[in-house]
């Protein structure tokens, strides 16, 4: 999702053409859409480059969003009328295990359960929510600082974006990216797309240069809390870079050292890593 999302902007980068990424759009959006359906979450951001690139808002720009709509609105309907029953799982499974030699996993088994078997599971607490708040916080803050200091280049859009300002358009176009969080437990990951997307946005828009940031008045504004000793200033981006993560699951308190947690689990997935290799050498 990552990958394409970004592709999108190298392409008009490389040929200056909205056209292109139109197509582009309609050849990837059902892989990535049918691959994992959250996709459908992050297409405001998506939608808000097509607006950004396109200087004159005319009749022809309306219905090429309007068929993108459309588009998106017929995979809506394909996956809510595919009917995925219990039977329809045990055959997969059995065909699985027969053909293949392996076992269903948890995705399939995920095919017949409704959005409110999910929700269920969902219980936020305060201290959940003032951890992921944090988490945010701190791991955001370069990204949230520089979307702040951030102005539309009034060259580069249209009369229409012209009015309207920078930030409050980019916190619109992240509020879909709350949902994921009150529908299942897996707020890692969420929290990893939640940060990926707009960055991916930011600075594609900033080397596009249809944003423009103001790091002079950064800098001044921040003289005070950015410490001047460039050996410290190493040692705190060590410090919040790579000493701590959130968990898969919300509940479960900060993962300490990732890096150094991820290199000792390597022996505990070495023997499933060796057994998949003897499978497919068969």
């Amino acid at each position: 999702m990552f990958s394409v999302f970004l592709i999108n902007f190298i392409i008009y980068e490389k040929y200056n053409n909205p056209n292109l990424n139109y197509i582009y759009f309609l050849f990837t959006f059902p892989i990535v859409f049918l691959t994992h359906e959250i996709y459908i979450i992050y297409l405001p951001y998506l939608f808000f480059f097509f607006i950004l690139i396109k200087k004159n808002l005319n009749f022809k720009f309306f219905l090429k969003i309007s068929i993108l709509i459309f588009y998106i609105i017929f995979f809506l309907y394909l996956i809510n009328n595919i009917n995925f029953s219990a039977e329809n799982l045990n055959l997969l499974c059995k065909n699985l295990l027969e053909k293949k030699n392996e076992a269903c996993g948890l995705a399939p088994h995920s095919m017949i359960v409704d959005l409110s078997a999910y929700r269920s599971e969902v219980g936020w607490k305060a201290t959940h929510i003032t951890r992921y708040l944090l988490f945010f916080l701190i791991g955001s803050g370069g990204l949230i600082l520089s979307i702040y200091y951030s102005t539309f280049n009034l060259k580069k859009v249209n009369f229409f974006v012209n009015k309207f300002n920078f930030k409050i358009l980019f916190i619109i176009i992240a509020l879909p990216s709350v949902l994921p969080f009150l529908t299942a437990v897996d707020s890692g990951r969420y929290l990893s797309m939640a940060y990926t997307m707009p960055c991916i946005t930011f600075f594609s828009l900033y080397k596009l240069r249809i944003i423009l940031v103001d790091f002079d008045k950064m800098k001044k504004d921040l003289a005070l809390m950015i410490p001047k000793n460039k050996r410290l200033r190493i040692f705190f981006f060590i410090l919040v870079c790579f000493t701590w993560s959130p968990k898969a699951v919300y509940h479960e308190d900060t993962a300490s050292l990732p890096i150094y947690r991820l290199i000792e689990k390597i022996p505990n997935f070495y023997p499933n890593f060796i057994n998949e290799i003897k499978k497919i050498n068969k």
